[in-house]
């Protein structure tokens, strides 16, 4: 369940009018809670990024058996959508500190912070629901999606680079301030002595003696006064005296002979006494408050450019991490709806704990794109078999939710003016989508169905997306989801009798024809059935298929 403190980025199939669309979702919001506000949902406005030709090829719509000698743009793609959270997080966590910075600066003030936690001079909400569009003037959309998305990461790296040399620097310049602040206005043990002691207090141009400042706890005065001419041999008699005095300590000088300071200063840290290093200077005094002065300053310049700075990267950082989302959100749409690349995007602001009822909208709304075969009851086999046997295995599959969650962006903790992201994908009707007519010259790719190779890892990728990340059990042969009449059998065995024997493939091999391509079954073929792909990974992913047969297809 998302956050109710996020704003949410979904993506359909524009199939119709997008305006009418966001129309018609406020006036179901509205209606759900009188409340929801026209401000917090926007249209999304999603850019077509350039899809070469060999993309087009091989993305015909949705779902469909990819002939893997032919992409490397595909390739690319799916490269991107597993490398892409990684830069998100890294995004959200650059905009996070940023915030913090902001929040420290100004002293964790929420009326302060919402002064400078703006974009392009706009709350952060206006930015994102006022009908948010792509800057193509700094991110031309002819570029490739690998150029795009390494032009954002070398400008947020340049950000973070940026604000963690300016923070270091300001954090150098106020650990300075607060303890030259820190001499000032501590007890007698720590601060500076400059202003509490005088000339009088010590012996001048002595050969042999010495003053030295001892902080005594005000418990132990009456002891320091009894034993501190016994503490060491050769400490003056009767020379102690008291300089000045605050709650917790009394400082005392006190005059000894040098050859016997570092034994004094070992029985006053015994004793619990401790010696103040000072060595007294008539311009001491001045230059302290010079150091203070010059310190005081530093900080104050340092503390105005970070502020500033943090400002205007927050607005920089923050656009570069909604591109990236979107960026994200269209490839994801690439790969599960497939080409042409026109998709629709809605940006919501849920009210708080109005998640799930919104969440429930939404899917009510989007009835249309949930697949036919969702909750559809399986259908009895002529041949004698039912599919309920096979159905049980995958029904706790069956009914899951028919969006997907596409790896949320991290929240900005305890900020609700940057918000955190998710994003929403609704999947198309897998009955109406013509890319899933796998015609039968998948033949020639059929090596891909027990392949070790990348490319049968980029599949399972595929699938795993277009069918909502169905990933059921180990299992050795296909369960059938529903049968249909009077299928034309011969390319499906045409087409599993060629696939690869080994010994990863041969048991689903053996299954498949065993139960679906005998004699006794032969006249109810699937029309939609659920295939095995086993890749050397070792893992199988389940998927749907509608098969159509083109009988002037030659093999």
């Amino acid at each position: 369940m998302p956050s109710d403190q996020s704003t949410w980025l979904i993506a359909a199939p524009q199939d119709g009018d997008s305006e009418g669309m966001l129309q018609e979702l406020y006036s179901k919001l509205s209606q759900q809670s009188k409340t929801f506000s026209r401000n917090s949902i926007g249209q999304l406005y999603i850019p077509s990024f350039k899809v070469t030709d060999q993309l087009h090829n091989v993305l015909n719509t949705h779902l469909t058996v990819w002939p893997f000698h032919q992409t490397g743009t595909l390739d690319s793609l799916i490269a991107l959508s597993e490398e892409l959270p990684k830069q998100d997080a890294f995004f959200t966590a650059t905009v996070a500190k940023i915030v913090e910075t902001l929040r420290n600066l100004l002293n964790n003030d929420p009326a302060k912070l919402s002064q400078h936690i703006l974009v392009n001079e706009h709350t952060v909400d206006n930015y994102l629901l006022k009908d948010w569009r792509w800057n193509d003037g700094r991110y031309g959309v002819q570029k490739g999606l690998r150029d795009m998305t390494e032009v954002l990461n070398k400008e947020m790296t340049s950000i973070d680079n940026m604000m963690k040399t300016k923070l270091n620097n300001y954090n150098l310049a106020k650990g300075s301030l607060t303890q030259l602040q820190r001499k000032k206005i501590g007890n007698l043990s720590v601060r500076s002595l400059a202003d509490v002691v005088n000339q009088e207090d010590f012996i001048q141009d002595s050969e042999y003696l010495e003053t030295l400042l001892v902080a005594v706890p005000r418990n132990l005065v009456k002891e320091w006064n009894a034993k501190y001419e016994r503490l060491t041999s050769m400490v003056v008699p009767r020379s102690a005296s008291a300089v000045a005095s605050d709650d917790e300590y009394t400082l005392f000088s006190v005059v000894i002979f040098r050859k016997v300071h570092e034994d004094f200063v070992q029985k006053c840290r015994e004793n619990k006494y401790i010696i103040r290093d000072f060595q007294y200077s008539e311009n001491l005094l001045s230059k302290e408050r010079e150091e203070l002065l010059l310190a005081d300053t530093t900080e104050k310049e340092l503390w105005t450019e970070l502020l500033r700075l943090s400002r205007t990267n927050f607005s920089e950082a923050f656009q570069l991490l909604v591109h990236l989302k979107v960026v994200r959100l269209f490839i994801e749409s690439v790969l599960r709806y497939g080409l042409p690349a026109n998709y629709i995007g809605v940006i919501i602001k849920p009210e708080p704990k109005s998640t799930k009822r919104t969440l429930t909208l939404l899917k009510n709304h989007f009835t249309y794109l949930s697949p036919r075969s969702r909750g559809a009851k399986p259908k009895s086999s002529s041949g004698g078999g039912t599919t309920d046997e096979f159905v049980g295995e995958y029904q706790t599959l069956l009914e899951q939710e028919y969006f997907d969650f596409v790896l949320p962006g991290e929240e900005l903790e305890g900020n609700s003016l940057a918000p955190r992201f998710d994003l929403y994908l609704f999947r198309t009707n897998i009955g109406q989508t013509r890319g899933l007519e796998v015609v039968v010259d998948v033949v020639q790719h059929t090596v891909l169905f027990s392949s070790a190779t990348s490319s049968s890892d980029m599949y399972a990728s595929l699938v795993r997306r277009q069918l909502g990340g169905l990933v059921p059990p180990k299992i050795a042969s296909p369960s059938i989801l529903s049968a249909g009449q009077g299928a034309d059998l011969a390319p499906l065995v045409n087409f599993y009798s060629k696939l690869p024997k080994g010994p990863a493939a041969a048991p689903a091999v053996r299954g498949i024809k065993a139960r679906y391509f005998d004699g006794k079954n032969a006249s109810a073929a699937p029309v939609v059935l659920t295939m095995v792909a086993i890749f050397g990974l070792g893992y199988t992913i389940d998927y749907q298929m509608h098969l159509k047969h083109h009988k002037n297809h030659a093999h």
